[in-house]
């Protein structure tokens, strides 16, 4: 699909107009720091936008208005990508001309805007009623974690591997820093996001170009931010040994975790190679973990890899019987010293190279998808098509893959066990 770049009071504005949904989606992403300071304020604040406004200002009332709109779809929520946090200010509304009503789309705006430069603010202060009730279920969540194994030994695995560094910071925030915010400091927090940010609008859709312009011209966008904010590592980390951690609780299945640093970010031309070796190696159900681990030597009852290329790390999980860990460590260790010398199934990475193109296509026919893929093209700079990006899975060689695995190295080892 065709994008089309414009400015609305220097903001850039992707638009790709299409007439294959019958919706039209609506992106405001706001960039700025992501620090363990604000992770947690910036995680309660999303929370506090999604539930009310000055104008809408209980739950009730956003619902109802949403259900005027058609059963329009406005969420706010943010997430990190190496040092800068995404504060993203989504709507999803049908298009107007499937409902013969042509207020719809200025209607959805504006409520948007109401969303995201009138909330529930009085006095320098969020409504107090409401913000304890977030704080509340935010603590809620957090606490969560530890009652998913899975979760929790992940989080503990980067945690040890990644400590005093900004891969160990939680998206969701800590309870320390989440008892010292009050209603006054999250306002502060809602005052630094919208006036300090680097801001960018996307929108896939059946609308023309004069009407989104039009509409976007009501939003009350502060001057953009020049600021160069960080998304991708590009740090070398030495590995001088690898670390080993084991942690005793009563649980029926042993969760071993076990953190890889890599060579390439999602800005480096190793990035395909890097996901199509994600796939081979454990990202699917005939994978060679998988295969080796869980079928030939049935050892565990789950395994995948996932690459976080950002931060340079790939995880490999697994569900084990903890006296098997040595075993399962040594199967696994295996397997990446094969692909680093080259023994790699040319059939497994024409399967992988199929998945991912498959996933590639299926982009252009998910409206949001779409949107977080122009997304990603304005923070990388490289403006690639969805044929670059499938051209560029398709050339991928085992030659690729096994330079890949060379830069892949294991850090640390976190095993949560019974025994």
């Amino acid at each position: 699909m065709e994008v089309n770049n414009f400015y609305i009071n220097d903001i850039p504005v992707y638009f790709s107009k299409t007439e294959k949904f019958k919706t039209i989606n609506l992106q405001i992403i706001f960039l700025n720091e992501f620090n363990e300071f604000l992770a947690t304020r910036l995680s309660l604040l999303s929370r506090l936008l999604n539930n009310s406004t000055k104008k809408y200002n209980t739950k009730k009332k956003i619902v109802n208005k949403l259900f005027d709109l058609y059963d329009a779809n406005v969420s706010v929520f943010s997430y990190p990508s190496y040092k800068t946090s995404l504060t993203v200010f989504s709507l999803e509304i049908v298009n107007e001309k499937n409902i013969n009503d042509k207020t719809l789309i200025n209607e959805a705006f504006l409520f948007l805007k109401e969303v995201i430069f009138n909330p529930n603010i009085s006095w320098g202060s969020f409504n107090e009623k409401e913000f304890f009730e977030e704080k509340r279920r935010l603590k809620e969540s957090i606490e969560k974690i530890y009652d998913n194994k899975n979760r929790y030994s992940i989080k503990k695995l980067i945690q040890n591997m990644c400590q005093g560094e900004i891969s160990s910071v939680s998206s969701l925030g800590n309870l320390e820093e989440l008892e010292k915010i009050t209603p006054k400091t999250i306002a502060e927090t809602y005052e630094f996001l919208i006036n300090t940010s680097n801001v960018s609008i996307y929108c896939v859709g059946d609308i023309t170009e004069e009407r989104l312009k039009e509409e976007l011209k009501n939003f009350d966008f502060k001057q953009n931010s020049k600021e160069n904010f960080q998304i991708v590592s590009n740090e070398i980390k030495k590995i001088n040994s690898v670390k080993e951690v084991k942690e005793t609780q009563n649980v029926n299945q042993s969760i071993l975790c076990m953190g890889y640093r890599t060579s390439f970010n999602s800005n480096d031309d190793d990035y395909f190679a890097g996901l199509v070796f994600s796939e081979m190696f454990g990202g699917l159900y005939t994978s060679d973990l998988f295969r080796v681990v869980r079928e030939e030597n049935s050892l565990a009852y789950s395994i995948v890899s996932q690459m976080i290329p950002d931060v340079k790390i790939m995880i490999v999980n697994a569900g084990i019987d903890g006296k098997n860990y040595d075993f399962v460590l040594k199967l696994v260790s295996d397997e990446l010293k094969k692909y680093k010398e080259g023994t790699i199934s040319n059939d497994l990475l024409e399967v992988a190279k199929a998945t991912l193109i498959n996933d590639l296509k299926e982009t252009e026919d998910d409206p949001k998808s779409y949107a977080s893929y122009m997304f990603k093209n304005y923070l990388t700079g490289l403006n690639l098509t969805i044929s670059d990006n499938i051209d560029k899975v398709d050339s991928i060689t085992i030659e690729d893959v096994k330079k890949i695995a060379q830069g892949i190295e294991l850090d640390t080892v976190f095993l949560l066990t019974n025994n």
